[in-house]
């Protein structure tokens, strides 16, 4: 038998489930005073991608469609607002892709463990979207 969490613990695991989830939008959505690490003023493109197990990554496109590719991916806990900064400065003239690596920001953790090689299939949906 399988132990159960009482409801009203439930309830609060939840509640705070939810107030991290918006936390971490306000933090995405903040304004800073140097105009280069605030959120790109130029148009993006979603790109919808499913990873091989159908965990959905979250992946933007910025700049000229014919512009030469540069592919930004961050590191262990942050997120694709992370480059804000290359993305201002470089997105005018290059195509720039930038994508959330699963289980952060806002791509899906999907199943089974996280290893380089899952990453290293991820990758090549985002690269094979774009």
């Amino acid at each position: 038998m399988r132990a159960r969490l009482p409801k009203a613990l439930e309830r609060l695991i939840g509640e705070i489930e939810g107030l991290l989830e918006i936390h971490r939008a306000n933090l995405r959505s903040r304004t800073y005073p140097r105009p280069d690490l605030n959120p790109p003023t130029i148009p993006h493109e979603v790109i919808p991608v499913r990873a091989a197990d159908g965990a959905r990554l979250r992946v933007h496109a910025y700049g000229p469609a014919d512009g030469q590719v540069v592919v930004l991916i961050h590191g262990w806990t942050c997120c694709l607002e992370y480059w804000n900064p290359q993305i201002n400065a470089f997105a005018e003239n290059c195509r720039i892709i930038a994508f959330d690596l699963r289980g952060h920001g806002e791509s899906e953790l999907g199943e089974g463990p996280v290893d380089c090689h899952r990453l290293a299939d991820d990758l090549d949906a985002v690269l094979s979207a774009v």
